[in-house]
């Protein structure tokens, strides 16, 4: 075989069937770690077996003694799967970062969806008792620091959180975290003398008003007890995420004399790392009820260029990089069997510039531009009859002196609820001025008259003949690519927006955006959308309701949302009459409506609920037997960034009931007081340079008629009932809770990296509110 010929074996050898299987970046599995556990457990007592977890840290090892947690969970993560309660707050960040929590948690679950929220972990009532049964079960089989017991909870359990420690001994406990909680004077006095409590609020908290925080501390103060409190400004009721997610706050958990609560910055610049480091999977939709065609999207050109500028600093850089297979090739030349292979190979790019834009019907075009996308090859062997040679590295580089340009032009597709961008066709072609192959660094010849240098000439010849081959590897690099971006592109508004307008004094529901349908011409994108509802209550089958709301056309270049007001009827029907949607008034988040439940309030409406006052427990209880309607509302002022709502609940449901104190018998219905309520209220659009919000007010004089009866079966010895009394104060309550309710909520951007498009006008045509975004930098 002659010099020549071999040279061109080599090439040939080497670098056919270069186009290669990429191994993603993200794909690579971590090295094994000692995982933690989460242990499924069981506490069985005369009521029967009561489900809860306890998690074990990672290196847990019973030779040495570890602190221990008694996680308190919120109201939504009530039930009897024993799991539940993993989901949201100390739970989520425990299975976020297990490594960040040396110490055994203990996670029971409130079983009862019929009582008191603020008082559900109360030792005075079962949850709370059983939950401290499971501490000392878990204390007694496993090997638990006894000097270091920690309690802590969010919202529901950031209230148990103060009425356990209350009614603990001194010492018992050696810190306890209080998230999105309060406690009334009386429990705030009986906390134990030394106790470090630290309470921590969000201070746009629409759940629970801040004020309970601060009152409970207030009165914890005077009673001679010291109580930390911090309130997050711009965090709400969800800032659960960035206290536990926050190192010092474990730190404090653990010892809280190594962390003084009061230095630490809680500024929204200092969160934005926490929040970054604590970002949760999307966790388990129960979709109760599905609104098919809520919301009409349009996502003009000009978006799509603005959003485009933002993708390279949106996609991290370590999701540009990955490996390759490596290249086997056999070939029989001469009547030898001639093997060869690249090995080791690897990819790296800088994404520099990406253009996007719906270019005609069903297809939108996407352009990146790559610099120094580069092809790092470890090796390079061939072996066959007298021959042996191999080298390596070498990189093959594209793209150093200006960005290479692939186009990858796409049909856009809706496909189980996700917007895909499907028939991809890939064009790219190597510019011969922009790529160039470096030598191998080393070479190794063996046969006749094969050297070093010629095998290192045969690489970076056969290299350049390959050039077709390269484009093609480049090509099968672009897909991954290609995801990466079309997660961030194609947005729907975020799911916060529908949450914004949620009239009643209750958790807005959990509702997930589901994109339905879509259509490309040459100005833009039109997407159809749907609603699914995650109702309180697991249902047994899906609802659905459909809506007309067209596909959006027109000459926007920004993006337009428009959306069907009666989507929030159809939101409310998921919740009519659910028996985990009704509202002990009691626990409602304004003293106003607290009020409603005063037993003494009650006994002058009915005087026959005084009978055996000192024996049976009074409650009022708050629900909507029929969905309520939002629609537009023509009022003077109205503009493109003030609109104006008309609430109308045709049913509002006061149940009152009592039961013996001692709870030897369940609730028995004494009194019904339905009411309709009609309200106007105006939604206004503000905000600067640095983002929107969007603020509720409330009309001063709703219109209010109501009637009350006795509940069947109930029959008092006064039959006398004052079902005035009932509709005034409920009249009173909510003119002062709506006084009070004007909320002020932050909209998001949408977003890709730094790029923004922002909320720019609310107005409404044919009917419905319009949501317009346009880029932030106008």
């Amino acid at each position: 075989m002659s010099c020549r010929a071999l040279f061109l074996l080599l090439s040939a050898i080497l670098f056919a069937g270069i186009a290669p299987t990429v191994v993603r970046a993200d794909e690579t599995p971590a090295n094994a770690v000692r995982a933690a556990e989460f242990r499924d457990e069981v506490l069985t007592d005369q009521q029967g077996d009561h489900r809860y977890v306890v998690f074990l840290p990672p290196g847990y090892d019973p030779s040495r003694r570890w602190p221990v947690i008694l996680s308190l969970h919120g109201a939504g993560e009530r039930g009897h799967d024993g799991r539940r309660q993993l989901a949201v707050g100390m739970g989520a960040i425990v299975e976020l970062h297990p490594d960040q929590f040396p110490a055994v948690i203990v996670f029971p679950q409130v079983e009862e969806t019929d009582e008191r929220i603020l008082t559900a972990w109360s030792p005075q009532n079962p949850d709370g008792r059983r939950a401290l049964q499971m501490l000392a079960d878990v204390e007694h089989r496993y090997s638990i620091d006894a000097s270091r017991r920690i309690l802590a909870g969010w919202s529901m359990g950031g209230f148990g959180v103060w009425q356990v420690a209350a009614g603990s001994e001194p010492g018992f406990w050696s810190a306890a975290l209080s998230v999105s909680g309060g406690a009334t004077a009386e429990t705030a006095s009986k906390l134990p003398a030394g106790l470090p409590l630290w309470a921590i609020h969000g201070a746009d908290d629409r759940i629970v008003n801040p004020a309970r925080m601060v009152q409970a501390v207030s009165a914890a103060a005077k009673s001679g007890r010291t109580v930390a409190s911090t309130l997050v400004n711009g965090e709400g009721h969800d800032v659960w995420q960035v206290v536990f997610g926050r190192d010092e706050v474990r730190r404090w958990m653990l010892d809280p004399a190594s962390v003084n609560p009061q230095s630490l910055d809680w500024s929204s610049k200092s969160l934005a790392g926490i929040r970054q480091q604590n970002r949760l999977p999307e966790r388990d939709f129960r979709a109760s009820a599905v609104i098919a065609r809520a919301v009409a999207i349009r996502i003009g050109n000009s978006a799509f260029e603005e959003l485009a500028h933002g993708i390279p600093q949106a996609i991290p850089r370590e999701r540009l990089q990955g490996q390759v297979a490596d290249i086997e090739q056999s070939i029989t030349y001469g009547g030898a069997t001639i093997r060869a292979g690249i090995r080791d190979i690897t990819w790296t790019a800088d994404l520099a510039e990406a253009q996007v834009a719906a270019v005609e019907a069903e297809r939108l075009v996407i352009r990146v531009g790559l610099k120094n996308l580069t092809l790092h090859c470890g090796s390079g062997d061939l072996a066959g009859g007298e021959y042996e040679a191999s080298c390596g590295p070498f990189d093959v580089v594209l793209g150093r002196r200006r960005p290479v340009w692939v186009e990858v032009s796409t049909r856009p597709r809706v496909q189980g609820g996700e917007i895909l961008l499907t028939q991809r066709d890939i064009r790219f072609t190597i510019p011969d001025d922009n790529w160039y192959v470096t030598e191998p660094g080393w070479a190794r010849a063996s046969g006749p008259g094969l050297t070093p240098d010629l095998v290192k000439v045969g690489v970076v010849g056969g290299m350049y003949r390959a050039k077709a081959r390269v484009e093609s590897a480049v090509r099968e690099l672009i897909p991954p690519l290609i995801e990466r971006i079309e997660e961030r592109l194609v947005q729907v508004p975020p799911d916060s927006l529908a949450s914004l307008l949620w009239p009643l004094p209750t958790a807005p529901p959990r509702i997930r955006l589901i994109p339905e349908g879509i259509r490309t011409d040459s100005r833009g994108v039109s997407v159809t959308v749907g609603l699914a509802v995650e109702g309180p209550s697991t249902a047994e089958s899906v609802a659905a309701f459909p809506t007309a709301t067209p596909i959006v056309e027109g000459e926007s270049q920004g993006v337009i949302v428009g959306i069907a007001p009666r989507i929030l009827s159809s939101v409310a029907e998921v919740f009519a009459d659910d028996p985990q949607a009704r509202l002990d008034l009691r626990d409602a988040p304004d003293s106003a409506l607290t009020r409603l439940g005063d037993e003494s309030l009650l006994r002058r409406a009915a005087p026959g609920l005084a009978e055996g006052a000192d024996d049976f427990e009074l409650r009022t209880v708050l629900s909507l037997p029929r969905p309520f309607t939002l629609a537009p509302a023509d009022a003077q002022g109205d503009s493109p960034t003030r609109l104006s709502l008309r609430l109308h609940a045709p049913s509002v449901l006061l149940e009152i009931s009592r039961r013996p104190r001692d709870r030897s018998a369940a609730w028995q219905k004494c009194v019904e007081c339905t009411l309709s309520l009609d309200q106007n209220l105006s939604v206004e659009l503000n905000g600067d340079t640095s983002g929107r919000t969007v603020t509720m007010n409330w009309d001063a004089n709703p219109v209010l008629h109501g009637h009350a009866k006795f509940a069947e079966g109930f029959s008092p010895s006064d039959a006398s009932l004052n079902g005035d009394v009932l509709v005034d104060a409920f009249a009173s309550a909510w003119r002062e809770w709506t006084g009070n309710a004007g909320t002020t909520s932050p909209v998001d951007d949408l977003a890709v990296g730094p790029a923004r498009l922002r909320l720019n006008a609310i107005p409404v045509r044919g009917g419905r509110i319009w949501l317009e975004f346009e880029p932030a930098s106008r």
